[in-house]
């Protein structure tokens, strides 16, 4: 479930865990092509939301 989005960054949560995947609009690779493609790819797999918080705040003022 998607949880935030902004800029190109989002955060999805897990629909029963409280796992969340922050995730970045960025360059990486196409598992069905061995090429390259740009599409959200996930930067940290977090347990706490403080911390989720913290990444993202790290994230936007970076780009």
């Amino acid at each position: 479930m998607l949880i935030y989005q902004g800029g190109n960054i989002r955060v999805m949560q897990h629909p029963y865990l409280q796992i969340f995947d922050v995730q970045q609009y960025m360059e990486g690779d196409d598992p069905r092509t061995y090429g390259r493609k740009y599409d959200y790819f996930t930067v940290k797999q977090c347990k706490n939301i403080n911390e989720v918080r913290q990444l993202v705040q790290e994230l936007q003022n970076k780009g």
